[in-house]
């Protein structure tokens, strides 16, 4: 029988150096399921993000992959499990599209330093199954956002991992592409995948019917079900505006949306 892994955070306190920018933040994540982390900028998103993945180290806290702390883990072992996607990236060279995808293979590389046959049909289907295979052999420094967005995912997607942190993928984007990437999101999840994304919209974790870490202002920390916890007096206190929740009845379900109190 296969076992289920999930991520478990306890109390996770993270910062710099002596300085913490956030303290006790506690989620857990399932395969097939989505965790939207919702703040204000400069709140700790990104820091959180770089803690788990252990660039940074924890302040406070634990942090497992099952029942397995995550410092037990080697780097190579920790990329076959969590793969990361950046907000943005522009590598030092031009390399092309199936390069930069077939780089996520590395933790899996055997003997040499090189990718196989094995690495390259792995980094080829994963480009057609999220519909980009027509740009593999175009410059990733000369595709759009949206499209480059797009290929670090696949990149991700080639670790063949069982989670995916996503650093606020819809950042920068227009509104198409933005609910291209949401589209991927939710596929990826129905393909039991677990998902941590950072978002500067609340819309989007209605969208995903996610699990929901809000970060207020004051830096304090609540999690629970985007239904339950993103109500209009915590958004209103968490982003420091008055916020509506608008509601419409569809022959799918209710919708949710958020906008501003005018």
């Amino acid at each position: 029988m296969a076992v289920t892994l999930s991520l478990r955070a306890e109390d996770i306190s993270c910062g710099y150096g002596k300085k913490t920018v956030l303290e006790n933040v506690s989620f857990e994540l399932s395969p097939g399921s989505v965790c939207c982390l919702l703040g204000p900028n400069g709140v700790g998103k990104t820091t959180l993000f770089k803690t788990i993945l252990g660039f940074l180290p924890r302040l406070g806290g634990a942090f497992y992959i099952g029942d397995r702390d995550i410092g037990t883990f080697s780097r190579r072992e920790i990329a076959k499990v969590i793969a990361y996607v950046p907000q943005a990236h522009v590598p030092a060279f031009p390399f092309t599209v199936e390069d930069v995808v077939t780089m996520g293979r590395t933790a899996w590389f055997k003997n040499t330093r090189t990718p196989g046959k094995e690495d390259m049909e792995i980094a080829a289907e994963i480009l057609d199954s999220l519909s980009i295979g027509h740009l593999r052999d175009r410059i990733y420094t000369q595709l759009s956002g949206g499209e480059r967005q797009m290929v670090l995912v696949a990149r991700a997607l080639a670790q063949q991992p069982r989670f995916l942190i996503m650093d606020e993928p819809a950042s920068n984007l227009d509104f198409g592409n933005q609910m291209r990437v949401l589209k991927q999101v939710m596929e990826l999840k129905n393909r039991g995948i677990g998902i941590v994304m950072a978002s500067h919209h609340p819309d989007h974790a209605f969208m995903c019917d996610a699990d929901v870490i809000l970060i207020s202002a004051d830096r304090s920390v609540k999690a629970g079900h985007c239904r339950e916890m993103l109500t209009e007096e915590s958004l209103s206190r968490a982003y420091s505006i008055p916020v509506r929740i608008l509601e419409e009845e569809t022959e799918n379900g209710t919708i949710r949306s958020c906008t501003m109190q005018l």
